[in-house]
């Protein structure tokens, strides 16, 4: 058996439904339609779900396909246009679809948009100037909180089981706040805020801009590329204290434009990439977040960062390539108004769109025809003409009556022949009537403007190259400029160091001749120490000298005294002496006077008596 048709399908489910209402069996229903239809009939199994399906909504029978929209006869006649553009206004006015808004951070103003305009192409500038050698020298990076417990989002569930439960994070969670700064090569920076601290401009300059200043202006010794920084506008990144610090750095900061998340590669990228990688986890100590998050950023590879670089130019060449549609063109849209339109003083026109297209859900950018779009361009070009719309009216309603009825004001005088015949041929009421886009460019006069528009534009991208050749110019004097000043603060710093060479030399001389002062009257006090010692020697000697001659007495006397004993008899101790008077020339002196005198100083007296 082949496989059934949609046709076939159909027709089976119709004759089951038919008998499920009799009460016929599935068996006996599958059996009639396999002796019908030999060629295709169902499975039995497919009658037998087919009947539980009737029992439980009590019909099988599927709606058939709609025969289409009835047609709606006489409108083109009631309002005098024609049939094919009702037709298209009725095919595109039942078309719409029931969305829901989708959310975006800010509104942004029209001055914001403008900013954002002017701060992409200067971005984009400075990529594109460092893309050669690898986004040299651009640093980026934000601050995000990471928060213990991170919802998965999906998870696989066995068949009939119920999906699990997870509660919504909460901004009061717990959680802590990481600053990260990367090149396009690497993770440069990570910092971690204290729980439940806030960050402020004093913290942010002392211990995130500080540290990456020192990191930064260590890689970038000897380079002659001033590096760039790139964060968000939040309120510590522009504060006065921050601003001062950034002055005083080695870096220059990239532009942001105002509430644009999307241009910043920590937001679109960084930060993303490592809740993904978070999801589904649950941390229940802080050196657990911080080591899961930061072996995340250590497993980095050089490859995606500067893939995320790539995709940053990417963002910014929307928005500065949907700028510059209208410019690079032949084509136009219909929801091109004289409101988006811009022409400068160069009479280049240029339409004014902000790279926010990707935001909008709106039936107006949806193109109907080509011929709409003639027509749209048209109106257009009879505005930049006149001024005015050419169906001007008090009302919309007005205006929407002399569109169909094709009234429109007074061709303006100055753009007659050609002009008017070319634009009054794309306002055709009848769509089949209007010239195609190629005609319209086809046309002589037509051409004549494009060649002057292109000569323009010649003129206008010489001027650019010129000026873009001018800054370089002058941005390479400003490089000549500050090499002289440097060479001239090296010349400043080199004669400094000479002259405070020539103050060491002087102070060492001072110092040299001090201390041969010192040491000349330290030689005099050594000579007049050693002539003084000399003395001391001198009458050391002298009373060694005097000590050996009292010595030599002394041993004298002594072997006087020792000749004296042995000459004299022994004396009792014991017998008492009788008291001596004085001596005198003639006394006699006994034996034991005389030993008694022999004795003392006294004997010696009496024997010079």
């Amino acid at each position: 058996m082949s496989a059934l048709t949609k046709e076939a399908k159909e027709r089976n489910r119709v004759v089951a439904d038919f008998l499920f209402r009799i009460q016929w069996s599935s068996e006996d229903i599958y059996e009639q339609l396999k002796n019908v239809y030999t060629d295709s009939y169902p499975e039995l199994k497919t009658v037998k779900s087919w009947k539980n399906q009737f029992i439980s909504e009590n019909m099988l029978r599927s709606p058939l396909s709609p025969p289409g929209c009835p047609p709606i006869v006489g409108l083109g006649e009631i309002f005098n246009h024609d049939h094919k553009t009702i037709h298209e206004i009725i095919l595109r006015e039942t078309t719409f679809r029931l969305v829901c808004f989708r959310w975006v951070p800010n509104d942004i103003n029209r001055v914001q948009k403008l900013n954002r305009i002017q701060d992409a192409f200067e971005m984009r500038s400075i990529l594109n100037g460092r893309k050669r050698r690898n986004f040299h020298r651009i640093y980026t990076g934000d601050e995000s909180y990471m928060f213990y417990i991170n919802v998965p989002g999906k998870a696989w569930v066995l068949k009939g089981q119920q999906a699990p439960e997870w509660p919504r994070a909460m901004i009061s969670d717990k959680k802590l706040m990481p600053t990260v700064f990367c090149s396009s090569e690497k993770i440069v920076l990570t910092h971690w805020m204290l729980p439940n601290q806030r960050m402020t401009a004093v913290q942010f300059t002392e211990e995130i801009f500080k540290p990456l200043n020192k990191i930064v202006r260590k890689e970038c010794k000897g380079d002659t590329e001033k590096p760039w920084i790139h964060y968000d506008n939040a309120r510590v990144h522009t504060a006065h204290y921050t601003q001062e610090f950034l002055a005083k750095s080695v870096f220059q900061r990239m532009p942001q434009p105002a509430y644009s998340p999307d241009l910043a590669p920590s937001d679109f990228f960084l930060f993303g990439y490592i809740k993904t990688r978070l999801k589904g986890k649950k941390f229940f100590e802080e050196n657990e977040l911080k080591i899961s998050v930061e072996e995340i950023l250590v497993e980095l590879t050089p490859e995606q960062l500067s893939n995320a670089f790539e995709g940053w130019i990417n963002r910014l060449t929307e928005i500065c390539v949907n700028h510059d549609y209208l410019l690079n063109s032949s084509t136009t849209h219909l929801t091109y108004n004289i409101i988006q339109i811009n022409i400068g003083s160069n009479l280049v026109v240029e339409k004014r769109d902000f790279g926010l297209a990707k935001e909008i859900a709106s039936r107006n950018y949806a193109t109907v025809v080509v011929e709409s779009d003639v027509f749209a361009v048209s109106e257009i070009i009879f505005k930049l003409l006149s001024g005015r719309h050419p169906f001007e009216s008090d009302s919309e309603q007005g205006m929407i009556d002399n569109i169909i009825q094709g009234k429109m004001i007074k061709f303006p005088a100055f753009a007659e022949g050609n002009m008017k015949q070319i634009v009054l041929a794309m306002m055709n009421p009848n769509p089949s009537r209007r010239p195609s886009a190629k005609a319209v460019l086809a046309d002589d006069m037509v051409r004549m403007y494009l060649r002057q528009h292109e000569s323009r534009e010649i003129e206008r991208k010489r001027a650019d190259e010129e000026k873009i050749l001018a800054d370089q110019l002058q941005e390479r004097i400003q490089l000549v400029e500050q090499e002289k000043e440097g060479e001239k603060l090296r010349a400043d710093s080199a004669e400094q160091k000479v002259n405070e060479a020539e103050q060491r030399v002087d102070q060492q001389k001072r110092t040299a001749e001090e201390a041969e002062e010192i040491s000349r009257v330290f030689q005099l006090e050594i000579e007049n120490k050693d002539t003084e010692i000399e003395r001391l020697q001198q009458r050391t000697q002298i009373i060694e000298q005097e000590k050996q001659r009292e010595k030599i007495r002394a041993d004298e006397q002594e072997e006087k005294q020792q000749a004296l004993d042995a000459l004299l008899p022994p004396r009792n101790d014991d017998e008492d002496l009788p008291e001596l008077g004085p001596i005198t020339q003639d006394a006699v002196i006994p034996d034991y006077a005389t030993h008694y005198c022999l004795q003392s100083h006294y004997f010696l007296g009496c024997c010079q008596i």
